[in-house]
Formats: C-alpha cells, sequence, structure tokens
C-alpha cells in the first residue's frame, strides 16, 4: 500500500508542477513539468531521498504521513472535522468550509466518494499552497477559496466575514488581546497590494507580488501566520530565511519537508524506544512510522466513536486555557 500512494503522489505532483488541475495535460504543460529532464536524473546510484523535486521519497514521507494523522478513520478521505485538526487547528471554520466544498482537483476525482471531502491528493494540492502562498498557483488556488461569490474580485464584505472569523477565534485563544478593526485592516491591505479599486482585490492585483500576496492571505486564513507577520516588519520570509530560523512557518517547500521530516523520524525512534510500536507494524516492509493497514491504525469497528461538533471544539479549547490559568 506505501509503495502505491508513493506512485500516487509523484503523478500528483507532476500534474501540480504543470498547473494542470483539468487532467489532460498539454503538450506544453508537460514541458513546464520538466518530467523529461528529472526522469534522466534519476539512476541506480541515486537515493531519492537527496532529491528535491518530486521523486523525493522524503516529500512523499511528509505528505503521506500528515495526512493520515489527519484521517482519522483511515479512509484515505478528509472530512470538516478532519480537517479542521491540521496545524493544531490553524485554519477557522469558514475556509475548512470553503475546503472540502471547492478544493478537490478534477484530474483526480475518480476516487471520490462524496464531494465535501477531500481525497488524499486533494490534500497534497492543499498542502503546497498552503506552505508556500507565493506562487501564482497558489495565491490562484486561495483567490478562489476567498472569492464565494464567484465575481472574479474579492470585495470588503467577504473579507469581513473572514476577518471576524479570525478575531473570533482570537478572543477564544486569548483573555485579553486588542481586537483590530477590520476597517483599520481593510486600509492596511489597500496600502499594501494597492488595487486599482480601493477595497476591491483582483487576483491580478494579487499577483503584483508573491509576497505581497501571502501576508494578504494568511491575514483571512491562518491567525498564526498572521501574527508572525504582524510581529516581524519587512518581508518575514526573507528576514526567516537570512536568519536561518528553525520555523516551518513561511518557509520554502524544500525547507518545511526536511524539518518535517527530521521530526517525523525523531518522533518514530522515540516510539521504538518506548515499545510503543505494534509488532505487526514493526515486521512490515513500510517506512518508519507509516501504518501498514486501514485495519491495524483503525478504531475498533465495534466501538462507536462520541460525535463531537468541530466547531465548538475552539470553546473547549478556550476554556482549558482559562483553567490553565
Amino acid at each position: 500500500m506505501f509503495q502505491e500512494r508513493y506512485i500516487e503522489t509523484v503523478i500528483c505532483r507532476i500534474f501540480y508542477e504543470a498547473s494542470c488541475a483539468s487532467g489532460k495535460m498539454s503538450l506544453r504543460q508537460f514541458q513546464k513539468s520538466l518530467f523529461s529532464t528529472r526522469i534522466k536524473t534519476l539512476g541506480n546510484n541515486v537515493e531519492l531521498n537527496n532529491t528535491q523535486d518530486y521523486f523525493s521519497y522524503k516529500h512523499f514521507y511528509v505528505l503521506y504521513c500528515k495526512f493520515w494523522t489527519l484521517d482519522n478513520d483511515h479512509d484515505l478521505m478528509l472530512t470538516a472535522e478532519d480537517l479542521f485538526q491540521y496545524n493544531e487547528q490553524a485554519l477557522n471554520p469558514r475556509v475548512i468550509e470553503r475546503l472540502v466544498s471547492y478544493g478537490q482537483i478534477q484530474a483526480f476525482s475518480r476516487n471520490r466518494t462524496q464531494k465535501q471531502q477531500l481525497t488524499y491528493l486533494d490534500y497534497i494540492w492543499f498542502l503546497l499552497h498552503e506552505v508556500d502562498k507565493t506562487s501564482p498557483k497558489a495565491i490562484e488556488y486561495w483567490f478562489r477559496m476567498l472569492d464565494e461569490d464567484g465575481d472574479g474580485v474579492l470585495s470588503g464584505y467577504e473579507l469581513e466575514m473572514y476577518w471576524q472569523e479570525q478575531m473570533d477565534k482570537q478572543k477564544l485563544m486569548f483573555h485579553e488581546f486588542e481586537e483590530i478593526t477590520f476597517d483599520d485592516i481593510l486600509r492596511q491591505m489597500c496600502d499594501l497590494i494597492q488595487p486599482a479599486t480601493y477595497g476591491q482585490f483582483t487576483l491580478m492585483d494579487l499577483k503584483k507580488n508573491g509576497f505581497f500576496a501571502e501576508r494578504f492571505l494568511d491575514t483571512f486564513l491562518h491567525l498564526e501566520k498572521f501574527t508572525l507577520h504582524e510581529c516581524i516588519q519587512g518581508c518575514v520570509r526573507l528576514k526567516l530565511q537570512e536568519g536561518n530560523y528553525d520555523t516551518t512557518y513561511l518557509c520554502g517547500w524544500d525547507r518545511y519537508t526536511e524539518m518535517e521530516y527530521q521530526q517525523l523520524i525523531a518522533m518514530d525512534q522515540i516510539a521504538m524506544a518506548s515499545g510503543v510500536k505494534d509488532d505487526e507494524e514493526e515486521e512490515s516492509d513500510s517506512a518508519p512510522g507509516t501504518p501498514t493497514s486501514d485495519a491495524s491504525m483503525s478504531q475498533d469497528k465495534d466501538e462507536e466513536p462520541e460525535h463531537v461538533d468541530w466547531k465548538l471544539s475552539w470553546l473547549a479549547k478556550s476554556q482549558a486555557l482559562q483553567d490553565a490559568s
């Protein structure tokens, strides 16, 4: 099963590099993927862990393990409840609902059983876009998520709903904080992006500068990354790279996968040392720390899982913070 997931990941990332979400790749898109060039670099002496392209086993390992952690029932499909746990609940419910509704990639729709879910291949595109929002592909992806009425313009009305979600989350996380009004945020974003019409942002406006676009998108999508932007003056991504900070926030894809891979390996070694691993998993031929079958990791079918409203989990998290203080 693990080998099959690796092959699927390579194919999915080739289509991603070619910007081919339709599943029908043209010659121009094929050339853009650089497949011919990269296939020539492979050989018997090539270590796939050391490559930095879509053949990288290390990249695959991070993608699949991160997905498996979210996929609670291990059916290779992510529901809104699953996705809500991404990066310690980094994304707000409105963004998640948009993702499970409109984050499906047409090229891989044949494996889909329900519309309001993301497959593993959908998740690959999501994570590639989420880690680095500076690329044109990522800007297009998130613009489509935020553009709820599909008119090609992010209006103040749409953005205010997402900003309110950010403020609601901050209220739950912190006892005291200085609330930033949407009018202040809108002025900041207009100064940053310089749209042709005040308060109306087009895809072309955002694509003028990928670093500015990332800050704009994180403002409405990811509270922790927005806070990081606010704390550091100038281009946060460049300063983090120059300072060699060990953070998976606002770094390139290669650096992100390297740090995540080392963390996964370290966690796996700790688990092996403490004897947590099942004998079945240790005897398998899959990679360390990776489940070999749905049965070995899934919940006992005889047990009925307790249903919890995922949107209300913020309330429980807030109460836990209050109790701790």
